[in-house]
């Protein structure tokens, strides 16, 4: 089959699309298209308005879960509730452009720049998926892009991948504790969780939606996993573990690094109503690292403890209480991806605990 044959096989609107189909670095047969899921299927927010958070809580509830978002002191949430239908936004912080990413089929949250070669790109949509896996396109070369490795897949733009920076998914209530001065995403559209109710129930024999025929079983697709790729190591951590211990130290590619899992944030893929879902809890990964101290992390009496002074700290990575108080970790990269996603794009991934 010629590529062209290859494209041709592709349900889409080419004259939606100026992309160069001649270049990918990617197989057109695992693309999923229909033309019931057009270009800008879920429209992509472009110039995002926000709220104070003592007005966000007239239409959040307290387990809402926002992905959170920190640049050079200004903090930014934005609820799972507005990207379930928009799925980006794309937004610019003080100096920094950023897409902020999520994929309800894979639960993969993820902050990009959008500073990439020289200029400055805004993403949308594809309408397309592969390997169940969001689809994003960018407006200025029409090429696509993998959400979930922030790769690009077809087009002008194949082969470069997008920076990510650290994020986190925890509650509106724990964003709002920690930043009172933050600003929350404002809704666009707003309506019940129509597409994914009972999605990523793990009691259930059935597979998710879309998710690939040939899996690794030693998990249920939709397990959440903490997700980590630092200088080439990939490593995942179940929440079936994540949520039982609550702190795991742990050092991956010479980086010494804490997993927090305290509760809080509820799944947003689970009730009609997402403030009725389950709680399914936060998390966050931290270098260990304060002033060239290094610390390790116990979690007790409900409360994450440093053993070196005593010092409590919250789900954000601030200490909250003792000698310490007013330090904050650095963030680290990470994903709270869904087990069948993580496992279909990093087969060797390495899971704690087996």
């Amino acid at each position: 089959m010629s590529e062209q044959d290859k494209v041709q096989n592709l349900a889409v609107n080419y004259s939606e699309w100026k992309t160069d189909f001649n270049k990918h670095v990617i197989d057109f047969a695992e693309i999923k298209s229909s033309p019931a899921w057009p270009k800008d299927m879920h429209p992509a927010i472009h110039n995002p308005e926000f709220s104070a958070v003592k007005d966000a809580g007239n239409w959040l509830a307290s387990g809402s879960p926002v992905i959170s978002f920190i640049h050079k002191g200004k903090a930014r949430a934005y609820p799972l509730e507005v990207l379930l239908y928009h799925e980006i936004a794309n937004d610019e912080v003080l100096d920094l452009p950023i897409a902020v990413t999520y994929c309800p089929l894979c639960n993969t949250a993820i902050v990009f720049n959008r500073h990439v070669n020289g200029q400055i790109l805004s993403f949308g949509v594809a309408g397309v998926l592969r390997k169940s896996n969001l689809v994003m396109y960018d407006r200025s070369t029409d090429s696509w892009w993998q959400q979930v490795t922030g790769q690009g897949i077809i087009g002008k733009m194949a082969g470069v991948i997008l920076e990510k920076f650290p994020s986190q998914v925890i509650s509106f209530e724990q964003f709002s504790q920690a930043y009172p001065k933050g600003r929350i995403l404002t809704p666009y559209f707003w309506g019940t969780n129509r597409y994914y109710k009972g999605y990523d129930d793990i009691d259930s024999g059935n597979k998710p939606k879309y998710c690939p025929d040939k899996i690794d079983t030693r998990l249920h697709p939709t397990e959440r996993l903490v997700t980590l790729e630092i200088k080439g190591e990939i490593y995942a951590y179940p929440y079936s573990e994540t949520s039982r211990l609550r702190v795991i130290n742990d050092e991956l590619a010479g980086t010494s690094l804490v997993i927090f899992h305290s509760p809080g944030a509820v799944s947003p893929v689970d009730s009609n109503e997402i403030a009725q879902s389950r709680e399914v809890g936060s998390t966050g990964v931290f270098d260990r690292k304060v002033d060239g101290e290094m610390l390790s992390f116990s979690y007790k009496e409900g409360r994450i403890r440093d053993d070196q002074t005593g010092s409590f700290w919250d789900i954000t990575g601030r200490c909250e209480e003792g000698r310490l108080e007013g330090k904050e970790l650095e963030k680290i990269v990470h994903g709270d991806d869904f087990w069948f996603v993580w496992i279909t794009f990093h087969p060797d991934s390495k899971v704690f605990g087996y």
